[in-house]
């Protein structure tokens, strides 16, 4: 198993200035037997010069990825092919320095069943798309970026400085290249597009506007289409070209080899022969020389759980009712006896006889 499928659209585009309309890009994509290669180059030089070089470096390095020895690793075979494209390029101006020989930038990126090797000299740049965001891959070996490493300029004044088109590595200005490889392969997930372009699309369009473009377009096709429109609205004063490639399930699609070739940039790029200077990196730990990529094993933690509702102490037991007392009973006094009868009548004729007694006085006393 290669690693997964990949779905993949590429477009290259002369630009605006009418004068230069000699495409020094060029771009391919081919699965080789150590996983799918996405290459984009940008040659220099001066018209023919400059797009022999980009299709030499692009042809070399699409060969030996695919031919290289059994058991080789991947970012080895990459690093290697691209370091014997510099070679090549390197003789086609000849031996010793001068000024003008031909050259060429290069990204590169192999994707394997093992992650994303990501290669480059120069200023062309790889990217990651990843649901809505984007991650830059490769940092440029570029006069303005030293510049932004030792904090002398932002990013915003190097797309604007005059020593913008002056890069400090390229494939053919030294008999060897410096080829810079990841450390470690990118991981990528299902639904990941990995991002190919060179200058001619990265000094007109931000990070973020790129991103905006893929995340909108209908297909991988029009992302391409609207990137270039973009570009060649804002100017378009060098070749376009830009590469989208798809992570999609993982099987392994019919090989195909895609070339394309554009024009001249303008301004034209010079080389600045040193070593650039390190810089503080824009990147966490998980992924060096660029912005950070959330690994895909890394997933998004679950919410926090809502703690469940204090509990609520239940009502105090009601006392249950008194208990009433019954209502007392109403007792009746029983028939009187005999001898209370006897006593009540001895009353009555007790009283009788004293009112008579008094009535009988009353009478014989008599007025006087």
């Amino acid at each position: 198993m290669l690693g997964p499928r990949l779905e993949v659209a590429q477009r290259t585009d002369p630009g605006r200035d009418p004068n230069k309309q000699e495409n020094e890009d060029a771009s391919g994509y081919q699965l080789t037997r150590l996983g799918h290669l996405l290459v984009v180059c940008d040659g220099m030089g001066g018209h023919a010069l400059g797009q022999e070089a980009s299709q030499l470096a692009l042809r070399t390095i699409l060969q030996m990825v695919d031919g290289a020895p059994p058991g080789t690793p991947p970012g080895s075979a990459l690093r290697g092919a691209i370091a014997q494209a510099g070679r090549l390029v390197y003789q086609m101006g000849g031996t010793g320095p001068q000024a003008g020989r031909p050259g060429s930038t290069c990204v590169a990126v192999l994707v394997h069943a093992g992650g994303a090797e990501i290669a480059h000299v120069g200023d062309s740049r790889a990217y990651l798309f990843r649901r809505g965001q984007i991650w830059q891959l490769t940092k440029d070996h570029s006069v303005v970026q030293q510049m932004i490493d030792l904090g002398a300029l932002t990013p915003q004044q190097a797309a604007a400085h005059p020593e913008a088109n002056k890069i400090t590595r390229a494939l053919g200005m030294r008999p060897e290249t410096d080829v810079d490889l990841r450390d470690s392969p990118v991981p990528y997930d299902p639904g990941d597009i990995f991002v190919l372009a060179t200058d001619g699309l990265c000094d007109l369009m931000g990070t973020e506007e790129i991103a905006g473009v893929v995340s909108r377009a209908p297909s991988l096709d029009a992302a391409t289409e609207e990137l270039v429109r973009c570009a060649n609205a804002r100017g378009g004063h060098d070749n376009i070209t830009v590469q989208l490639a798809r992570v999609a399930a993982p099987e392994i699609a019919p090989a195909r080899t895609v070339v394309d070739a554009g024009i001249i940039a303008a301004p034209e790029k010079t080389v600045v022969d040193h070593a650039p200077t390190g810089g503080a990196e824009r990147l966490p730990p998980t992924l060096p020389h660029g912005v950070a990529v959330v690994p895909p094993s890394a997933a998004v933690p679950p919410p926090p759980a809502v703690p469940p509702p204090p509990a609520v102490p239940p009502p105090p037991a009601v006392p249950p009712p008194a208990a009433i007392p019954p209502t007392p009973t109403r007792t009746h006094p029983g028939p009187p006896s005999r001898s209370g009868f006897l006593v009540l009548a001895f009353g009555f004729a007790a009283v009788g006889l004293i009112l008579a007694g008094v009535i009988v006085w009353w009478l014989l006393r008599g007025p006087r």
